[in-house]
């Protein structure tokens, strides 16, 4: 077996171990602090937003440590650090009397991974050749999608079976067996880092941003993601309400499994079939993606119709998901790309809540409200597909 495939089977083995650990840590501390009642929704509110916040204040810095530091020592020493964090939690841990600690440690948890997940994208390049990128990040989002439908699963089972103070435990080896697995990396496509000397940081991130203004390709991939995340604000806003509007307490559940299987089908069909990665085939994702909303609103008195739409808004969402990492992970330049990585997501993090309180104060919850949000989709598509006319006949002249 090669470096390459090597390489892989250690990413996803260490990704998919982690998000297991994660998913019960999260689980167990929500369910915790939601057990003692209105008294603790403040804290439940500063347990959730904390991570968000660390995330927008420190991602950007993340980036710039990725592009100039070692990447892998980077993730290795985050995975390290969140590990003995999440074992003494285990220690000390003492019920209700920990609550104060546990949102200590999750914002920890949360300054850590801002530095962990620009590393961790940028790294990809540097230990898998290039035909291998969209294998991988196909199985890692089918893998993920797994994790995210049975992690709960495992999760109540843990509390069941062992109490709350296993599941910090069961975290703790999670991000132990994660730095293991980068332990084992080993670096195919090096790059010889530029030396910034004292350079200060602020500069080279404004280099970073300087980097994708002058890309054309990754400007309009970041400018679509941003509007792409503000319909997806209001999509997920609207979801949870489909029990109240369709007057069915159990399809909101039904929603979930359906997306659930349409992005591991999703994942599936790119890895086998939609191999081709470029700006066309990501921007006709958005055209599957707004039909499938808009005829939603149009013919959902057909119940079984209804979860053919949402199955195939998820399969497509997921397959322009896989394409948008692909994309950046072979186009920009690996000295930029820890950089690129941190603004993409940071934008998506900054937009969510424009868009979220859009559709609150300037929609209603209904059926409807899913048709306005795929003719919005729509629309960009058909500028998008505009704007790729116009540069083709300018070509051919």
């Amino acid at each position: 077996m090669d470096r390459s495939k090597k390489n892989g089977i250690y990413m996803l083995t260490g990704k998919t171990t982690n998000k297991i650990g994660n998913v019960i840590f999260d689980y167990i501390n929500n369910v915790l602090i939601a057990s003692l009642g209105t008294k603790a929704s403040n804290l439940l509110a500063l347990y959730q937003s904390s991570e968000i916040i660390v995330n927008i204040l420190f991602n950007m810095l993340g980036g710039v440590f990725a592009d100039l530091k070692n990447r892998k020592k980077i993730i290795i020493i985050t995975d390290l650090t969140a590990s003995l964090a999440t074992f003494l939690l285990y220690l000390f841990w003492d019920s209700k009397n920990s609550l104060f600690l546990i949102i200590l440690i999750n914002i920890l948890l949360a300054l850590l991974y801002s530095f962990n997940s620009p590393a961790y994208k940028a790294i990809v390049k540097d230990i898998l050749k290039t035909e291998d990128l969209n294998k991988f990040n196909s199985y890692s989002n089918a893998f993920s999608e797994v994790v995210s439908v049975l992690g709960p699963l495992v999760a109540i089972s843990t509390v069941h079976y062992f109490g709350f103070k296993t599941g910090m435990l069961i975290n703790s080896i999670s991000f132990l067996i994660s730095a293991y697995c980068v332990s084992r990396f080993q670096v195919i496509n090096y790059v010889q880092k530029k030396k910034k000397g004292k350079e200060k940081y602020m500069v080279v991130l404004s280099d970073g941003f300087k980097y994708v203004l002058k890309q054309r390709n990754v400007l309009e991939l970041l400018i679509v993601s941003s509007f792409i995340n503000f319909f997806l604000a209001g999509y997920n806003f609207f979801l949870p309400y489909t029990n109240i509007f369709s007057e069915n307490q159990g399809i909101y559940a039904s929603i979930l499994i359906t997306e659930s299987i349409g992005s591991i089908v999703g994942a599936l069909l790119n890895r086998f079939f939609l191999k081709k990665i470029d700006l066309k085939s990501i921007h006709y994702c958005l055209f599957f993606m707004g039909i499938s909303l808009l005829f939603l609103a149009l013919f959902r008195p057909f119940k079984w119709s209804m979860f053919f739409y949402f199955f195939i808004f998820s399969i497509s969402l997921t397959i322009y998901n896989i394409k948008f990492f692909t994309y950046i992970q072979n186009t920009v330049d690996t000295e930029f790309l820890g950089r690129v990585f941190s603004i993409v997501f940071t934008v998506a993090v900054l937009f969510m809540p424009i868009g979220s309180f859009f559709f609150a104060n300037f929609t209603t919850p209904s059926w409807n409200a899913f048709g306005f949000i795929g003719t919005g989709i729509l629309f960009l598509f058909l500028i998008l597909l505009i704007k790729m006319k116009m540069f083709k006949n300018k070509e051919e002249k």
